[in-house]
């Protein structure tokens, strides 16, 4: 399974995988127009709820809490040319001329995303007309139909300031992937201790040397050796002092 997959089940997890666009009309009074700003009439489809202005240095402030904003608007022969600013930061000079007469509307004049989930200040100045405006067509306009901003899944929304006191979705998915991250590091120092105790646990065992057998000896090794009678020193003694004992006649063949 990809890490980004991975993070994607997290964060689906905790119920912050969806992103909520709220989409704000021109004449919402959270948008600040100036007193040059009309609403248009008679509009064609798709371009219901425009505002427009043909005063150069016209503008309309609208500040948001979100992660991405979009500002919807027309072109046509008459477009002319406005800055936009985000957060007092110029962003974009958008020239809204084009060669057609009919109005192409819901287009999306400009866009930013990745943007830190904190309070933000977008603002639309009118300069007048386009370079390519021709010289005999009436006076160039500014205008737009809606502004669209993006915040991180919530339960209830509040114009402009929808989405306060909600977990960012970007520190939701830095806290899943550090969590994650941290995880890895976890299993990996106990994988590296328990390996490493069992290295210790199974060291080589020297084998035991086999000792000879010890041979018993028939007698003890305290007693003397039996000693042997000298028959050649011994003397016989005869038991009686003197013996009385005398043959009384020559055995016949003694002397032939």
């Amino acid at each position: 399974m990809q890490f980004t997959t991975i993070v994607a089940v997290l964060i689906s997890f905790w119920g912050f995988s969806r992103a909520e666009v709220i989409s704000v009309p021109a004449g919402d009074p959270s948008i600040l127009l100036d007193q040059y700003f009309l609403q248009a009439v008679d509009t064609p489809p798709g371009c219901e709820g425009t505002y427009f202005t043909q005063i150069p240095n016209s503008y309309a402030i609208f500040n948001f809490t979100g992660i991405e904003v979009t500002v919807l608007g027309s072109t046509n022969s008459r477009g002319g040319v406005y800055d936009v600013y985000l957060d007092s930061k110029i962003q974009l000079t958008i020239d809204r001329y084009s060669t057609q007469n009919k109005p192409r509307c819901g287009v999306a004049m400009f866009t930013r995303s990745g943007l830190p989930y904190m309070r933000h200040s977008l603002r639309m100045v009118f300069k007048g007309n386009s370079s390519e405006t021709r010289p005999d067509s009436t006076p160039a306009y500014m205008d737009f139909a809606a502004i669209e901003y993006t915040i991180p899944d919530t339960d209830s929304q509040d114009g402009g300031s929808a989405g306060k006191g909600k977990i960012p979705l970007a520190a939701v998915i830095g806290g899943a992937v550090g969590g994650g991250v941290l995880l890895v590091l976890i299993v990996a120092l106990i994988w590296w201790i328990v390996s490493r105790k069992g290295r210790d646990n199974t060291a080589p065992v020297t084998p035991a040397v086999p000792q000879r057998p010890v041979r018993k000896l028939k007698r003890p090794l305290s007693a003397a050796p039996s000693s042997r009678l000298d028959s050649a020193s011994q003397t016989y003694r005869p038991t009686s002092p003197t013996s009385t004992y005398r043959p009384t006649s020559l055995p016949p063949d003694l002397y032939g």
